[in-house]
């Protein structure tokens, strides 16, 4: 059976969502709100600490302000990563 697919993150709720973590992490002495990441201007939300591969929520709790180019290497650095792991033995030997 096909593992289950997480819905995408995009549309009205992702939108939202997105404007109150940039609201939420606003530093006013920078004038923007940083990349939890690298600190340059944040335009996105980055789900942190725990993914939603990973089960992670939409809570506003598991969401941190990203720059595009952090949350999309950081997307694909993480699943090279799992992808380089070995997979758990199938039985025991």
């Amino acid at each position: 059976m096909p593992a289950a697919r997480l819905p995408r993150w995009g549309g009205a709720a992702a939108s939202r969502l997105t404007a109150a973590v940039l609201a939420r992490d606003y530093d006013a002495a920078l004038g923007y709100t940083p990349c939890h990441w690298c600190g340059q201007r944040a335009n996105s939300a980055d789900h942190w600490p725990v993914g939603r591969d990973e089960g992670g929520s939409d809570l506003l709790e598991n969401l941190v302000p990203a720059c595009m180019p952090c949350n999309q290497s950081r997307g694909a650095a993480y699943t090279l990563k799992k992808r380089a792991q070995r997979p758990k033995p199938s039985r025991r030997w």
